[in-house]
């Protein structure tokens, strides 16, 4: 190892006590929790199947999967099941083990930037853009697998980093069993294996002497990962539903070209979009510094804003702007979480809250500015810093390569939900934090004038889409308690996954919506043509100032699928 990357000096900083930058993050999480209060023993979008995969192991020690399951699950599984045993088979109790790992993930992320000799104010803000970006934060608040898949990711990154700062085979070793670890919870997880490789293949002569010994380990990662996708089932979860992520590429040969240019290039610019807006406060550096540009640079970003501003247009035109529309799961509309009742999620209602569409037209053009120019700057990161000659420079290669690679494997699949952006993003928080110059007080200053109101959106918002989905269960036991059966309603997305679909998922008899038998009766955000409200069960929101209600629903006699809107008869 080259003594300039193992004696890099530490920055002069005013650190303070070691315990000081983990006492600040440890204290705004647990305030965010209790802002949020993540209360009831219910599941949340898709973390039902995940919660019954974790409860069987834990009575059984088998692992089985629910039919909706296509990631590989496993790792998380074994997780959910140790609490479960500890404790007992509740969804809060799955809450708070992700909890505890969206925690480690922060500590992890603040130790990395300390070990890139990262000033602590720095490190703390760049934490709690992490910890406040909408769809980690409210991924905290289930037992989805976004957050348990960035937590093992981010430690293997760690050990990455180090291991190969430092010349350490061992701190390598470990990095590369977080890999597999993160494979076994989403198949992106090899994802993670990249970056070294990269690393080892442009700066091999910088990095060791012993190159060769971590290519070997790496690679052998790699070819695990192959032969278990290919040769096993050890990386399915049910059998045959990961197919429907890669139906969209059957068809001609010209129709398969063409969409192997089309949509890893629109899933791209969504990744990109989403990132760029929901970690802007860090942006604030590269956004002042875009007149030091080059002419060479600015043509180039000129090239990256192309796509953008065809996609961005596309979706105005149709109506679907980024990014609170469109590909939407968890943020909807100036809403959190996804809007599963039938109104909103069946027939065309918009939630009652909601933003005006020129907002949205606003946001959806900011964002895809700003996302080209993200990702104009990731990919000059890489160039500049692909022959490492520091810890600094080491970071932002692992990062770029990171969030590079991530993203590109979500272009093979034809399915795509805002949620997946912090899969392929969350290594953007070491290369934002490290890229720009930050040495100007009125940028960090600016940084935080817009994380405040990003974290305001992220807490509020997670904790009204808490506060409908109880209003929502309490209706639930209001219409069972009049003896309407299951078969009988549609209660949402997660109420007939979780009781009425079960372990074989998807029921559908003629309706529109998953697990559905009939929706003579349903819970809905708002009062929807054809039925007959029985009784309102009002939420509030943002401290009070939304306001909004779950109505129990009963249709109204001789009124038929074919009437009802976005229904096909």
């Amino acid at each position: 190892m080259s003594d300039h990357l193992r004696d890099e000096p530490m920055r002069k900083t005013s650190d303070g006590p070691r315990w000081l930058p983990l006492s600040i993050i440890t204290g705004v999480f647990a305030l965010a929790v209790v802002v949020v209060q993540p209360f009831g023993d219910f599941p949340l979008n898709d973390d039902w199947g995940f919660a019954m995969a974790a409860w069987h192991f834990a009575e059984t020690g088998e692992f089985a999967f629910a039919r909706m399951t296509a990631m590989t699950l496993r790792l998380q599984v074994l997780w959910g099941a140790l609490w479960t045993v500890l404790l007992w088979p509740d969804f809060e109790v799955l809450r708070a083990s992700t909890l505890v790992l969206a925690l480690v993930t922060l500590i992890t992320a603040h130790e990395m930037l300390k070990e890139a000799n990262v000033a602590l104010r720095l490190r703390v803000l760049a934490v709690l853009a992490l910890l406040f970006h909408p769809v980690f934060f409210l991924n905290s608040f289930t037992f989805m697998t976004h957050v348990p898949f960035v937590c093992v990711s981010m430690l293997a990154l760690y050990f990455f980093f180090r291991g190969l700062a430092e010349d350490r085979m061992s701190l390598f070793l470990v990095g590369s069993l977080a890999v597999v670890g993160s494979f076994f919870i989403r198949q992106t997880g090899i994802a993670n294996a990249v970056p070294p490789l990269m690393a080892l293949v442009f700066a091999r002569s910088s990095l060791s002497r012993h190159w060769k010994r971590y290519l070997i380990v790496i690679t052998s990662v790699i070819g695990m990962f192959v032969l278990l996708f290919f040769a096993t089932d050890a990386l399915v979860g049910y059998p045959g539903i990961i197919d429907a992520h890669y139906e969209v590429w059957d068809g001609s040969a010209r129709e398969v070209i063409w969409r192997l240019a089309e949509i890893p290039a629109r899933w791209t610019t969504y990744t990109f979009i989403y990132a760029a807006l929901f970690l802007l406060p860090l942006m604030i550096p590269l956004i002042r510094g875009w007149r030091q540009l080059t002419r060479r640079e600015t043509l180039m970003l000129g090239i990256v804003l192309l796509p953008f501003a065809q996609v961005t247009t596309e979706l105005h035109r149709l109506g679907r702007p980024l990014p609170f529309t469109g590909e939407a799961n968890v943020i909807s509309n100036f809403a959190m979480g996804p809007l599963t009742l039938r109104d909103t999620w069946v027939f065309g209602y918009q939630y009652p809250l909601h933003l005006p569409d020129w907002t949205l037209a606003l946001l959806n053009y900011t964002g895809g500015l700003l996302g080209a120019f993200l990702l104009f700057h990731v990919l000059r990161a890489w160039w500049n810093n692909r022959r490492v000659v520091g810890k600094r420079e080491l970071l932002m290669h692992l990062s770029a390569v990171q969030c590079l690679v991530a993203t590109a494997l979500l272009g093979v699949s034809g399915l795509y939900y805002d949620r997946y952006v912090i899969d392929a993003s969350w290594a953007l928080v070491f290369l934002l934090a490290l890229a720009g110059d930050w040495s100007k007080r009125w940028t960090q200053l600016i940084a935080v004038s817009l994380l405040v109101p990003l974290a305001m959106f992220a807490l509020f918002g997670v904790r009204e889409y808490f506060e409908w989905n109880r209003a929502r269960w309490i209706a639930f036991d209001y219409l069972t308690g009049r003896g309407v059966r299951l078969e009988q309603m549609d209660g949402g997305y997660e109420i007939n996954q979780y009781l009425l679909g079960g372990w074989d998922g998807e029921i559908q008899l003629n309706l529109v919506g998953m697990s559905v038998v009939d929706d003579e009766f349903i819970l809905s955000f708002n009062e929807v043509r054809g039925y007959r409200t029985l009784k309102a069960f009002p939420y509030e929101g943002f401290m009070g100032l939304r306001r909004g209600a779950i109505y129990a629903q009963e249709r109204e006699e001789g009124f038929h699928a074919a009437s009802r809107p976005g229904v096909q008869p």
